[in-house]
């Protein structure tokens, strides 16, 4: 495992030579990280569970690997709202994802993120405001 800066990078083939209880204690460990854990190698092998994502070719592990250092807290915060939904029925989940996409919005990566769009759509809304829905009585 090699960590290029905010995530850490597992070599799935060499995972795959663990026993199944090491591949269950690595589980456990990659889901405890602050930071994405991203497989390297085929999307079928066994230890895919252990990791975030998986980047089957070294284009899509520089890609992530990208976007994961250009947004360090929006792929944090991603990987622990997709981490502690697990299990939760969809209301609980969608919670923690108001909370998560609600905590992005206060953070300075989100404010340069909008600072951008708007600098490339001057005018506001590309596209008409959708017509509100009133509940059925």
């Amino acid at each position: 495992m090699e960590s290029p800066g905010p995530a850490l990078v597992l070599d799935l083939a060499a995972a795959d030579a663990l026993s199944a209880a090491q591949l269950a204690a690595l589980g456990i460990w990659c889901g405890q990280q602050p930071v994405p854990v991203v497989g390297v190698g085929p999307y079928g092998s066994a230890a895919r569970a252990c990791v975030d994502v998986v980047a089957e070719s070294d284009a899509e592990l520089q890609r992530l690997l990208r976007n994961i250092q250009r947004f360090p807290q929006a792929s944090l915060v991603l990987v622990q709202v997709l981490r502690a939904i697990v299990g939760m029925p969809p209301e609980q989940g969608l919670t923690v994802e108001s909370l998560g996409y609600s905590t992005l919005q206060s953070g300075a990566e989100y404010r340069a993120w909008l600072h951008q769009h708007r600098a490339r759509n001057p005018g506001g809304r590309r596209y008409p405001a959708p017509t509100p829905v009133s509940p059925r009585s």
